[in-house]
C-alpha cells in the first residue's frame, strides 16, 4: 500500500513539474505582448566635442543603442563626411568658423522616426602656426593654486618637431639650490622645494603642439625635489590660436604625486598666454 501511495505522489509531482515548465514566465509573457514595432523613439543625446576647429574633423555618436534602429545625420555650418552602417556614428568636417548645428533622428525597426535632436558646436577660426612661431617670450596670467600676474614664459624648442619646452628657472634662494618650474611655481616656493638635476624633466614642462589647434601636455615624470626627496608628475591640455592681434594659448596644468597614469590633479592652474 505504501509503495502504491508513493508511486501516486511521485506521478502527480512529476506532472506538476512538467506543467509548470510549460508555463511562460511573466517576463516572457510581457515580451510577447509588447509590440516592438510601435516604439516611439526619442534621441537621448550625442557624444562628441562641443568645440571644434575650422578645417578639421571630429567624431560624434548617439549616446545609446537600440536594436533594429538606424540614425540619420545632417548639419548646418558643417559637413557629414561619413557615418557607420546604422548611422550610430558620424564623422563631421568643420569647414567654416562660427557655429555649426548637428541634427540627428532615429528610425526604429517599425519605421517610426523620432523628432530631430540638435547639438550645437562652436567652431574656432584656424590660423596656422609653425613650431618656430611658438618660440620666444609669452606673457599672461596663471590662476588657481598658483596665482601669477603677469606670468612671463620663454619657450624653447623641444626634442621633437612639434614640441616646445617651458624651462624651469635655477634658484639659490632656498635650502637646496635647484629649479623652480614655470607653472605652479607658487606651490613649490611655498613648500620651499626645488627640482634637482638628474631626475625626470628637472622641473621643465614639455608641451606638444597639435595642428588642429590643441595642446597636449602628456602625463610625464616632472622630477624630484628637495627637501624630501619628493617625486612629481604633470599633465594637462588646452588650445592655441594664431588668430587675432597676437597668437594665444589657453591650457589647464595639473600636478600629480601618485605617479599612476592618467594622473590625479592634486594641484591645478589655468594659464593664458599671448605671444610678445
Amino acid at each position: 500500500m505504501k509503495n502504491k501511495l508513493f508511486k501516486y505522489i511521485s506521478f502527480f509531482a512529476a506532472l506538476f513539474l512538467i506543467v509548470s515548465a510549460c508555463e511562460k514566465t511573466d517576463i516572457q509573457k510581457a515580451n510577447e505582448a509588447y509590440d516592438f514595432s510601435k516604439i516611439v523613439p526619442i534621441v537621448q543625446g550625442v557624444n562628441g566635442p562641443a568645440n571644434a576647429t575650422q578645417t578639421f574633423s571630429e567624431s560624434y555618436s548617439v549616446n545609446y543603442y537600440r536594436g533594429g534602429s538606424s540614425w540619420s545625420w545632417s548639419a548646418t555650418g558643417a559637413t557629414i563626411s561619413s557615418t557607420s552602417a546604422d548611422g550610430h556614428d558620424a564623422e563631421v568636417l568643420f569647414a567654416d568658423a562660427g557655429q555649426a548645428v548637428l541634427t540627428v533622428t532615429e528610425t526604429t525597426m517599425g519605421g517610426i522616426t523620432s523628432e530631430p535632436y540638435e547639438f550645437t558646436v562652436t567652431v574656432a577660426e584656424f590660423c596656422p602656426m609653425t613650431r618656430d612661431d611658438f618660440l620666444g617670450t609669452w606673457v599672461g596670467t596663471e590662476t588657481g593654486d598658483s596665482e601669477i600676474d603677469p606670468l612671463t614664459i620663454t619657450f624653447i624648442a623641444g626634442a621633437n618637431a612639434n614640441e616646445i619646452v617651458a624651462e624651469a628657472t635655477f634658484s639659490t634662494d632656498y635650502d637646496y639650490d635647484g629649479n623652480i618650474p614655470a607653472f605652479l611655481s607658487d606651490v613649490f616656493t611655498g613648500w620651499g622645494e626645488t627640482f634637482q638635476a638628474g631626475n625626470g624633466n628637472e622641473g621643465d614642462v614639455v608641451i606638444v603642439i597639435n595642428e588642429n589647434g590643441s595642446l597636449s601636455i602628456g602625463f610625464d615624470y616632472w622630477g624630484q625635489t628637495l627637501p624630501g626627496p619628493w617625486d612629481y608628475w604633470y599633465f594637462g591640455s588646452g588650445l592655441w590660436s594664431g588668430c587675432g592681434d597676437a597668437p594665444s594659448m589657453d591650457f589647464d596644468f595639473n600636478l600629480d604625486w601618485d605617479g599612476s597614469a592618467p594622473g590625479t590633479a592634486q594641484y591645478t592652474s589655468t594659464i593664458h598666454l599671448e605671444k610678445q
